[in-house]
């Protein structure tokens, strides 16, 4: 969870706020970057292997309003961005399975992905004395799932089932909330960008 939220017991007062939850920038390096990897082979009589590599990923990254904000004529920024990659291979280890009689390879990738960037104003809160109030969430997803395997049985059977799945749930959303007390004295731009 990656998070800049004004809790609602806080009553904040200034001329101008902004709030941004986003991936620190490491380098050149911005995203959040996940990778699960396996790999594997046998040879023998009877040649049997199998590789598995799993990822199960929940994102979070919040940027908002819980509490009470006063300002004296400032502007209001609240960004939330987000950008993660994920890598999942269950692939041979050099030619995979070798068998005399039978070969046997199997390998299975699975990459979960539960993604949510938000920007937002609570429902029911006060925010006052703004000039201009922008929120902005942004949230770039990429997934890749392999599987990959290799059997050979010269005197024999060999079978090599692969199965790769990608089951992503990508929510991004700015918003402003119900019941509440919003004033800004100019513009207020409220978006929302995703690219999965």
């Amino acid at each position: 969870v990656n998070e800049a939220v004004v809790p609602a017991t806080l009553t904040i007062t200034a001329n101008s706020l902004t709030l941004s939850a986003a991936p620190a920038a490491d380098g050149g390096d911005d995203k959040s970057t996940i990778a699960a990897k396996a790999a594997s082979g046998a040879a023998g009589g009877v040649g049997v292997a199998g590789s598995v590599a799993i990822a199960v990923i929940d994102h979070d990254t919040d940027a908002g309003i819980r509490g009470t904000v006063v300002l004296s004529g400032g502007d209001l920024t609240i960004t939330a961005g987000s950008a993660l990659v994920s890598t999942v291979a269950a692939t041979p280890a050099k030619n995979g399975v070798t068998g005399d009689s039978v070969g046997v390879g199997i390998s299975f990738g699975l990459t979960v992905l539960d993604v949510a960037t938000s920007a937002f104003v609570a429902d029911g809160v006060s925010v006052t004395g703004a000039r201009d109030a922008t929120l902005t969430a942004t949230s770039g997803t990429a997934a890749m799932t392999e599987a990959r395997m290799g059997a050979a049985a010269p005197g024999g059977v060999a079978v090599t089932p692969a199965i790769a799945i990608t089951l992503s749930n990508a929510v991004t959303s700015a918003r402003v909330g119900t019941g509440l007390e919003l004033r800004v004295s100019r513009d207020l731009s409220v978006a929302a960008f995703q690219t999965a």
